[in-house]
C-alpha cells in the first residue's frame, strides 16, 4: 500500500488535498476517456481499520504513536466533498461488511430492473 506521506503528515488538511486532488484526477479521466460521463457524480468510500493503518504508519515513522494518529487525515478526507468518506471499519471482518453492505446496495436497482420493475 503507497501512501503520501507529505499528505498524510498534513493531517486534516492533507486528508482535504488528497480528497481534491483524487477528485481532480477522476474528473480528469473522466472528461478525457468518458465524455458522457463528464458531469457524473463521484462518489469514494474508503473502508479502513484507522487503528492498525495508524500501526502500520507509526513504525514508519509517518505519523505519531497514537492510537488513532490517522483519524485527522480521515476527517479531512471526509469533510472535504460531500459523496467522499473514509470510514473507520475497526478490523478486517468490519471492513468486509461495510464492502458487501455498499456492493448490495449498488445492485438493488439492477435487481428491481431484472424483475421488469424498471
Amino acid at each position: 500500500m503507497k501512501f503520501n506521506e507529505e499528505l498524510i503528515r498534513d493531517k486534516e488538511e492533507g486528508g482535504m488535498r488528497a480528497a481534491r486532488l483524487l477528485n481532480d484526477a477522476v474528473e480528469k479521466y473522466l472528461y478525457h476517456s468518458i465524455p458522457e460521463a463528464r458531469t457524473a457524480r463521484i462518489i469514494v468510500r474508503i473502508y479502513a481499520d484507522l487503528t492498525t493503518l495508524s500501526k502500520q504508519l507509526a513504525k514508519s515513522k509517518v505519523v505519531g504513536i497514537e492510537k488513532r494518529s490517522l483519524g485527522p487525515f480521515a476527517a479531512g478526507f471526509t469533510r472535504a466533498f460531500g459523496l467522499f468518506d473514509f470510514v473507520d471499519a475497526l478490523d478486517g471482518e468490519g471492513t468486509e461488511l461495510k464492502i458487501s453492505g455498499m456492493l448490495l446496495l449498488l445492485m438493488i436497482p439492477f435487481m428491481i430492473c431484472s424483475l421488469g420493475l424498471c
